[in-house]
């Protein structure tokens, strides 16, 4: 299980051009795991130098702001 977090806040009262403005902060794999995922063997008969391996991603965080004009 991969653990991920999001928030979203809208603006209310701060300044009136950022009135109902919303903010969105996702961040993604917190515990910044890089499991295998998948594995694309070159051959079967056992671990070779040209196996693909999938990993998870590094941890990744995005803040988003949308204005209304």
């Amino acid at each position: 299980m991969i653990p991920n977090l999001f928030v979203n806040y809208t603006a209310k009262s701060l300044a009136s051009w950022l009135k109902q403005t919303p903010f969105n902060l996702s961040v993604t794999n917190i515990s910044d795991k890089h499991s295998i995922v998948a594995v694309s063997p070159k051959t079967t008969t056992g671990p070779n130098a040209g196996d693909v391996l999938t990993l998870l991603l590094a941890r990744s965080v995005w803040l988003s702001v949308a204005f209304d004009f």
